[in-house]
């Protein structure tokens, strides 16, 4: 694993999902970028912002590591959580689709927080990368109900499946007509 010291860009899979879900958000608005918050552990949460750049397919993202994390760790400055926590904030990058990297930009901890766990952070958030966590959307890690695509809130129970709006997906039907899933 690289040393998070030297910040040298980490090597991922292409995460077509990702790159699929940007493309749609581009297509909808070339001001407005969602955050899409996801649960990757009972301790571990994870926020990706797609950039709305046309040169480079990049995404803004932070991850929190501590007990009982949740979303509003994401969005609340940290220091006053009251809690040992380690968050990283990184950028996920490509200019190749088949080169993709995580790049750490800063990695920050409560002052009594075991400092080597920062390390641990760092790796499972990689591993989330490598191991298909991406591949589809599950309502098990996902966290809030948002569109996707626009990032409205989402309130009828047909728009929370798809986890998108009826105005992105085009309908207001009841029929789930697609499922995003890239591995299919």
């Amino acid at each position: 694993m690289a040393n998070i010291w030297t910040w040298d860009p980490i090597p991922i899979p292409p995460q077509p999902l990702l790159a699929h879900l940007r493309t749609r958000v581009l297509e909808r608005s070339e001001k407005r970028s969602p955050k899409w918050k996801f649960r990757l552990a009972p301790d571990l949460v994870l926020q990706v912002q797609p950039k709305l750049t046309t040169a480079l397919l990049r995404f803004d993202c932070k991850a929190v590591m501590c007990e009982n994390a949740t979303k509003e760790l994401l969005t609340t400055p940290l220091p006053k959580a009251g809690r040992d926590h380690w968050d990283m904030r990184f950028e996920l990058r490509t200019t190749v689709p088949e080169q993709w990297v995580l790049k750490p930009r800063a990695i920050g901890y409560r002052p009594l927080a075991d400092r080597e766990r920062r390390f641990e952070l760092r790796d499972r958030t990689v591993e989330a990368f490598h191991n298909g966590t991406f591949d589809q959307l599950r309502p098990e890690i996902m966290l809030g109900s948002h569109c996707m695509f626009c990032g409205k809130g989402l309130t009828d129970p047909v728009s929370q499946a798809r986890f998108i709006g009826p105005e992105c997906a085009g309908t207001a039907s009841e029929n789930l007509p697609f499922i995003l899933d890239t591995a299919a």
